[in-house]
């Protein structure tokens, strides 16, 4: 798995829409040292977006699960990674967590 750290919105795919959650696990150590890491999952459609949602609210380390139809801003406090299909598939398998 690849960390597909963005810098900046333009390096965030086009997608219908996105999921996004901090990692409470992953946050404040590692690439992450002193900051949040937040993930940003890509969805293509509606059925993604609900599948995604729901893995990411029923994991106890993922906090302020949320979805948004624009990019998601990008903070200076938080380390930022994409995820996709490709990266974390079983997120985008219904009822995985």
């Amino acid at each position: 798995m690849s960390m597909n750290i963005v810098t900046s919105q333009s390096e965030i795919p086009k997608a219908y829409a996105y999921v996004t959650v901090i990692d409470k696990f992953m946050s404040g150590w590692g690439h992450a040292r002193g900051k949040k890491n937040k993930l940003i999952f890509v969805c293509e459609n509606y059925k993604e977006v609900d599948i995604v949602f729901k893995n990411c609210q029923n994991r106890d380390d993922f906090i302020y699960v949320n979805f948004c139809k624009n990019k998601p801003k990008l903070h200076s406090h938080q380390l930022t990674q994409v995820k996709t299909k490709e990266d974390y598939p079983n997120f985008y398998k219904p009822n995985a967590f």
